[in-house]
């Protein structure tokens, strides 16, 4: 469903994600899953809607 509405990313944040402090994502378009820590997704998104200013 989050493909065919065209959302930029679809986050999962299951226990193993608590646990660790990290955020797994897919990019719309891309296959492969990124686990990254809280903190860099945060800046990631930070960065993203400013380019969209």
């Amino acid at each position: 469903e989050a493909q065919m509405k065209k959302i930029p990313y679809q986050l999962v944040i299951g226990d193993n994600e608590v646990k660790d402090g990290t955020i797994t994502y897919r990019q719309y378009g891309k296959k492969e899953q990124v686990t990254v820590s809280k903190e860099e997704f945060l800046n990631m998104m930070v960065a993203f809607n400013e380019e969209r200013k």
